[in-house]
């Protein structure tokens, strides 16, 4: 279904000299473009692939979420239909995506996560009966892999290395 979609030209964005354009999932797919007409044509060609296999994109489901360097009004629209879910900040596959990439919030939401984490685990830390040697690797494997999970994708600020890693 993505024939037409691969064989156009200046689709994608280059990455480490590989040319990245799709990500396939079992149902889903996300197109990644650097430029918003370019973006447009792959959707347009992923449409018309799709009615001649005789399926649709579902309208209601589809998102679009455009990172840019400032904020942008770049709408996108699926046969003259534009789509309503336009998103500057949200949640995908378990990472923070937001249009200007900053990661403030994300962190506050991981911290505030390894808290209740932690807070869960509460009988296990009053257990006398478990031994501060497994009490600490319990820690690292269950509860600051909560903390770390997508830290990678974060781009961190100056800022946020002063109220969130002071001393580093």
């Amino acid at each position: 279904m993505m024939d037409g979609v691969d064989e156009m030209e200046g689709k994608g964005v280059t990455i480490q000299g590989w040319s990245i354009y799709s990500l396939k999932y079992a149902d889903n797919s996300d197109l990644i473009n650097k430029d918003a007409a370019n973006l447009q044509a792959m959707l347009n060609r992923l449409f018309e692939d799709s009615e001649c296999y005789g399926m649709s994109i579902n309208e209601d489901k589809t998102k679009s979420v455009m990172l840019w360097r400032s904020k942008q009004d770049n709408l996108l629209a699926l046969k003259y239909i534009e789509l309503r879910w336009r998103m500057y900040r949200t949640i995908y596959v378990g990472s923070n995506i937001a249009w200007d990439t900053d990661c403030t919030q994300v962190i506050k939401c991981r911290i505030q996560l390894l808290i209740a984490v932690y807070a869960s685990f509460n009988t296990i830390w009053k257990d006398s009966s478990i031994t501060v040697d497994v009490k600490i690797k319990f820690l690292s494997t269950c509860v600051f892999s909560f903390l770390v999970y997508a830290t990678d994708t974060w781009t961190l600020k100056k800022g946020d290395q002063k109220t969130f890693m002071p001393g580093f």
